[in-house]
């Protein structure tokens, strides 16, 4: 299932916008579905990575060496 949603970019955005189409051979929506959809994934990440960061400095665990320490 899909939504249309109607979106008003600046001038500049769109002019970038169809330069990086025609270089990589895609249609101007497929570019924004992308560039979405990577932020969508990476603002997921760093959701769980915050809550992680937050549990582990609970646990005394604030750098790449105290989990190696623990886990070796």
């Amino acid at each position: 299932m899909s939504k249309e949603i109607e979106v008003t970019l600046p001038d500049r955005v769109v002019a970038s916008l169809g330069d990086l189409a025609r270089e990589e051979r895609k249609s101007e929506q497929e570019l924004i579905l992308e560039a979405l959809d990577r932020y969508i994934s990476i603002r997921q990440f760093r959701v769980v990575a915050d809550r992680m960061t937050a549990k582990a400095e609970k646990m005394g665990v604030h750098s790449e060496q105290d989990v190696f320490d623990r886990v070796s």
